[in-house]
């Protein structure tokens, strides 16, 4: 070991000795290290500030819009009370019988509110009228003898100089250990104010938002509420959000918000939301954030901010690198290391390499161009990359390859020693001696720079995709009727393999190519009478394929194909066919295969219009609701209605909901399209909500990307419950995609609804794959029958399969919903078969909320008027 130490030291010396110039180069190194070391110190800093101060900022944007939306909603219910006909009739007849209908709607209203603590009606003297109050979980009407005068409490007014109604809310307090806020609502008569709504309300239900921020060990700031001159934070010790008493500790939080310049305040604009005024400061809510930057930089994954010591590691590195290359260089020959070096590199490397000598003949290969291709070194040593890989090859004389440009790169198509062509993104790279001539050539073989999952994507480069799939087969006849291209996308399964078992039951005459890793085309001349015979080969390969022992059973696969007619008279028209029938398979998934037609064309052109019209369609608020009323069957009833969307678009007038509703789904608006459509619904219901009998229903899809997704159910819950109307009205539909991959998760998310008493339906049912078990496991409340199960009936269908599916359904007991009934016939084979409810065109095409209102909800109260009389 001693001599070994004794041998390298000297060996070094002798390396300093004769490339002394490498003194000369290190000490720019070292500077540059350096800088650049210090350079991603700050980085790292500023990275984590900003990230930081960007988390902070959304949350504090959520917890603004969480406040805001809570107090917004409960102004809202103010409203409800005051404009309602019960307070109406009491202003105009202030007898006993009046005021007993108007505490009754507020006992009403404050039970589905449980944030309601106390809600009583006082007069221009402070006298209350009645008071209802919750005791615990249970809520009061107290008794006339317990009514107080309320006039010495600071928020009682009864004069004022507005003009308008104006809700004035008080600072908040403390009230047996919990928040109150107290809102003031006047109500005025002649400029004056008569009478007064007081309202106190739990505060937790909105600062409980801040208790999200325990326990959290990604958390490096600090949130909390601002509220006239008061400070709310999170009580770490208690684990709850609580108000700071001691006057030193609240100046302690103002000093450190003034004095951090990492901290955040933003009011919470409460007015901002609201059509009447709220008579508070603009900064009467406030949130504040204080950021840790050390603590975030501490618990992160910055290495080098943690331990600046390495940059002296990096120095020594550096030393002993350019120590270590100076000697390499000294026992080594240049061009015989540079080689070795790249060699070494490729072996590490998952793209295949190829190196060749100056005259293109191959000297090495790595293990991961044998993969690809499947020759060995000794197979292809010496020769020429396009001998050995065919069609194009790594031919090195391009004209791109000029003697002062060292490097080529674009996709080329190359040929395996099984005859599959591969695409692969080809990069070239020449080195040069310090004279300027070739030592080798070093060539990279990558996954091709091609876009095949989405023609919408691409449509815009399509000339290019076009252009490179084009160039495998431009060598190769093209006959109109006969030649014929086909593409199969695959999941689950190794694309060579699946390749290697087609080509061996196929003959000569059929072309086989990757283009892209879950992709095989197929390019062949047939006869036009043979090609129903291909087309069943090729399907009964792939499902031959698909039952191999070695296959995943996850195993899937898109197959599609094009036939050149008049409409495709070269290769390009023929490859873009294929790419148009490959967009159009990704709606008809269920079909073995998917044959071009000229229609597709226009279909994917649509598709594409659609998509570019959405972010205006969103922007502007295009989107509107119709409504189609279900009807009773045991009492002729109006019991509900299904909210339908609908899109009047600028450019493209009123577009099919089964054009744009499949479109949406696929794309980033699919974040908004529920949300959306729950909104517009409580808006277009929220003056008629005391109009709706007890079981009324108002149904609307939920989407996969929904109901699977927490956060989004959370919300969806979040703002019905913060709505005027009950969640009992609400019934949420949904397809059988969303339940059968995970029944279990399905029946946790259907429990916790059925806490919040919203019911459950399955869409579209039959259309799907559920199977008897699945529905019997699944515990939704209601299942509606697609339409295509009765729409024939009886003109062209006996019912026969409509009778069995109805049957298997009452046997689980869930309420059947048949859609689409549009002759009174189906209404009466409808109730005929026991179903419980029937939605279609005989009873009412869809319609806006006025028409609905007009035509069915008066008639429905109308008719239960005559009922009881």
């Amino acid at each position: 070991m001693k001599k070994r130490i004794t041998s390298f030291f000297f060996q070094l010396k002798e390396t300093t000795k004769h490339f002394g110039w490498f003194t000369l180069i290190i000490i720019p190194v070292l500077l540059i290290v350096n800088w650049s070391f210090l350079s991603m110190l700050n980085s790292q800093r500023e990275s984590t500030i900003t990230r930081e101060l960007s988390v902070a900022k959304q949350e504090m944007d959520m917890i603004e819009f969480y406040i805001s939306r809570s107090i917004s909603s409960t102004h809202d219910d103010l409203h409800v009370i005051s404009d309602s006909e019960e307070a109406n009739t009491f202003l105009t007849n202030t007898n006993d019988d009046n005021l007993t209908d108007f505490k009754q709607l507020v006992y009403r209203i404050a039970n589905n509110k449980p944030q309601f603590l106390s809600v009583s009606l006082v007069d221009q003297s402070g006298d209350e009228l009645f008071k209802v109050l919750r005791n615990e979980s249970e809520l009061l009407i107290e008794e006339d003898a317990n009514l107080t005068n309320i006039s010495d409490q600071p928020y009682f007014f009864t004069e004022t100089n507005i003009d308008k109604e104006i809700i004035n809310i008080q600072a908040l307090y403390i009230d047996n250990g919990e928040p109150i806020l107290t809102m003031v609502f006047p109500i005025i008569i002649d400029d004056q104010i008569e009478y007064s709504i007081i309202l106190d309300y739990d505060a937790n239900h909105f600062l409980s938002v801040f208790e999200q921020y325990l326990n959290d060990p990604n958390q490096h700031f600090s949130i909390g509420l601002i509220n006239q001159g008061s400070i709310w934070k999170i009580d770490e010790k208690n684990k709850m959000f609580i108000q700071l008493d001691n006057q030193d500790e609240i100046n302690e939080i103002f000093n450190e918000i003034d004095e951090n310049d990492y901290a955040q305040i933003i009011s919470i604009d409460i007015n901002g939301v609201l059509t009447h005024d709220i008579d508070i400061e603009e900064d009467f809510f406030q949130i504040y954030s204080i950021a840790d930057l050390e603590g975030a930089i501490n618990n992160g994954n910055f290495l080098l901010l943690k331990n600046p010591w390495l940059l002296i590691v990096f120095n020594f590195i550096v030393i002993i690198f350019f120590m270590y290359m100076g000697y390499i260089i000294k026992s080594k020959n240049n061009d015989r290391i540079l080689l070795n070096a790249n060699m070494y590199l490729s072996d590490k490397n998952k793209d295949g390499v190829i190196i060749t000598d100056e005259n293109r003949h191959i000297q090495y290969i790595n293990n991961a161009f044998e993969s690809f291709y499947g020759y060995s070194i000794d197979q292809v040593r010496n020769q020429s990359p396009k001998e050995v890989i065919g069609i194009t090859g790594m031919e090195l004389d391009y004209k791109e390859l000029k003697v002062k440009q060292s490097i080529f790169e674009d996709n080329i198509w190359n040929k395996t020693k099984d005859g599959i062509r591969l695409l692969k993104y080809l990069r070239v790279r020449r080195e040069l001696t310090s004279r300027g001539k070739t030592k080798h050539y070093l060539g990279i073989y990558s996954e091709a720079e091609l876009e095949l999952d989405n023609y919408i994507k691409y449509i815009k480069t399509k000339k290019d995709v076009i252009s490179t799939l084009s160039k495998v087969f431009e060598k190769e006849q093209f006959i109109i009727h006969k030649s014929c291209l086909m593409m199969i996308k695959l999941e689950h399964t190794s694309t060579y393999d699946f390749a290697l078992f087609i080509k061996k039951n196929l003959d000569a005459r059929y072309i086989l190519c990757i283009p892209k890793n879950k992709y095989l085309m197929i390019y062949a001349n047939i006869e036009k009478f043979q090609f129903n015979h291909v087309v069943n080969l090729i399907d009964q390969l792939i499902e031959t394929y698909r039952h191999m022992p070695h296959v995943e059973r996850s195993f899937s696969h898109q197959f599609v194909l094009a036939m050149s007619d008049e409409n495709t008279q070269n290769i390009e028209e023929l490859v873009d066919a294929l790419l148009t029938v490959l967009e159009v398979s990704k709606h008809k998934r269920q079909l073995k295969h998917h044959i071009y037609s000229l229609e597709m064309k226009g279909f994917v052109q649509r598709e594409s219009d659609i998509l570019e019209e959405l972010e205006s369609g969103f922007a502007i608020d295009e989107f509107y609701l119709n409504y189609q009323v279900q009807m009773n069957l045991i009492d002729n009833s109006y019991s509900g209605v299904e909210a339908l969307l609908r899109w009047d678009n600028k450019n493209l007038g009123k577009v099919p909901p089964n054009e744009f509703i499949p479109i949406i789904e696929n794309s980033f608006y699919i974040n908004q399209l529920t949300i959306m459509v729950l909104r517009k619904i409580i808006a277009d219901f929220k003056p008629y909500v005391y109009m709706l009998p007890d079981h009324f229903k108002i149904s609307f899809n939920l989407t996969n990307f929904d109901f699977t997704n927490d956060y989004i159910m959370d919300n969806i819950i979040q703002i019905i419950e913060n709505s005027v109307i009950p969640t009992k009205y609400f019934n949420f539909e949904i397809t059988e995609s969303n339940y059968l991959d995970n029944i279990d998760k399905t029946n946790r998310i259907i429990d916790m609804l059925h806490e919040k008493n919203i019911s459950i339906a399955i869409d579209d049912f039959g259309t799907g794959f559920s199977s008897i078990n699945a529905l019997k496991s699944i515990k939704v409340d209601k299942v509606n029958i697609d339409k295509t199960f009765i729409e024939k009936y009886p003109d062209e269908d006996n019912g026969n399969m409509f009778k069995t599916i109805a049957n298997l359904i009452k046997s689980l007991d869930k309420e059947i919903i048949v859609e689409g009934t549009e002759t009174s016939e189906q209404v009466e084979f409808s109730k005929k078969n026991n179903c419980h409810v029937a939605q279609g065109y005989y009873i009412s095409k869809p319609i806006s909320i006025k028409d609905f209102i007009d035509r069915f909800l008066n008639e429905n109260e109308k008719e239960m008027e005559n009922n009881n009389g």
